[in-house]
């Protein structure tokens, strides 16, 4: 998958060379039959993930108006992605924090049902916009201690002694009481804002079709990996 990957990217990066000589009539990878419909799928894909970027970009700025924002968001929905491939655009831009199935993180929400829980508009609004609607249990805590040591996760365990915190790719981060210095509830997601602006066109596209297509309820916490959180000290 790295290799299609960066055979796609270069690819994307070189397309005024090549389109301009398919357009001269140059029969590109004319003896390599698997190399030209690689070729041709790119090309393809290039055209929609364009149209994607496009209409992302627009609904980011006329998100205001219920009228641009439906009508953009149904063109949106209504592209072919790829669900399978979204998966691996998962697992590189969202499974550190997020859990879908038995793989994953549990510092953001759950979402191996999500695609049950919310509509398609709403899954693509938690992406572009992670603040306007902010569940108050994963509202990132910042932490400094006496010895100018700083910390920011979620609060999921707190004691007269002893506060813990689950950190960065699911750390279980135990700090006592008694050498906190200054401590501060976020008032914004702990999912950073714009993203999609790191993902191509289709990459987005396909990730939303994976999100969309998940319909699995969550495993009870007492069955997975929080057992399995590695204690940092």
């Amino acid at each position: 998958s790295e290799l299609t990957f960066s055979l796609e990217s270069t690819l994307g990066a070189l397309r005024p060379v090549w389109e301009q000589a398919r357009q001269q009539g140059h029969d590109l990878a004319a003896d390599n039959p698997t190399a030209a419909a690689f070729l041709d799928r790119v090309a393809a894909g290039n055209d929609r993930g364009r149209e994607v970027t496009s209409l992302v970009k627009s609904i980011v700025q006329h998100y205001e108006q219920d009228g641009h924002r439906t009508t953009l968001t149904a063109r949106l929905n209504g592209l072919e992605g790829n669900p399978d491939d979204g998966g691996k655009v998962f697992k590189r831009a969202c499974q550190a924090c997020h859990r879908v199935g038995n793989e994953g993180s549990e510092f953001g929400p759950n979402l191996s049902d999500v695609g049950k829980r919310l509509r398609n508009e709403e899954i693509l609004e938690s992406i572009l916009f992670p603040n306007k609607k902010l569940d108050p249990k994963y509202r990132a805590t910042n932490v400094l201690t006496v010895d100018g040591k700083a910390y920011s996760g979620l609060v999921i365990g707190e004691t007269d002694d002893e506060l813990s915190l689950l950190v960065g790719q699911g750390t279980l981060q135990k700090i006592p009481q008694d050498e906190i210095d200054l401590r501060e509830e976020v008032e914004v997601s702990s999912m950073p804002e714009h993203l999609h602006e790191g993902l191509s066109g289709v990459e987005f596209l396909d990730l939303l079709k994976f999100l969309g297509a998940q319909q699995t309820a969550p495993t009870p916490p007492a069955e997975h990996s929080k057992q399995k959180i590695p204690r940092e000290m």
